[in-house]
């Protein structure tokens, strides 16, 4: 799927299951989808996904 088609589907996702599926994702591939989406969405879901990484234990 082309980055653009996948930004269109990440704007419409919920923020939790959108941050679950990026949390998995490779940096080199989710940054042209980022590059993509909605702004605002994205500064939603850096939030999420810095939420989630703060609240995993340390090893």
């Amino acid at each position: 799927m082309r980055p653009r088609e996948a930004a269109m589907i990440f704007n419409e996702l919920e923020l939790p299951i959108l941050a679950q599926i990026v949390n998995r994702m490779r940096e080199q591939k989710a940054a042209p989808v980022f590059g993509a989406m909605d702004p605002e969405r994205v500064r939603a879901l850096t939030s999420e996904l810095a939420r989630m990484r703060a609240a995993r234990p340390a090893l």
